[in-house]
């Protein structure tokens, strides 16, 4: 869990976004969904007012990795020299992961 001590009044959502160099949406989903604890306190608001000196604790959920399936079946050729392939790809078939 990472902890800040807030140094200035200012909104919650809006201070974490300074702080942690995020897009302020992804703060926003964070504190709504996941919550902050401020000064032992769970806070669920975007819009509460920091006070100096405040303890704020938060923890980002760590990351499932999703590797790819390999799968093994046919793709049409379509053209292929030493520079370029080019194929048929099934729709379902995703080209890389997002």
């Amino acid at each position: 869990m990472e902890e800040i001590i807030a140094q200035d009044s200012d909104r919650l959502d809006k201070y974490l976004q300074n702080h942690l160099k995020k897009p302020r949406n992804q703060i926003e989903n964070f504190i709504k969904e996941i919550g902050v604890t401020i000064d032992g306190k769970k806070i669920n608001k975007c819009g509460y007012k920091l006070k100096v000196g405040e303890k704020i604790q938060y923890s980002f959920p760590k990351k499932k990795r999703d590797f790819p399936k390999e799968i093994d079946f046919d793709i049409d050729i379509i053209y292929e020299d030493e520079d370029i392939l080019v194929i048929n790809k099934p729709p379902h078939l995703r080209a890389h992961t997002c």
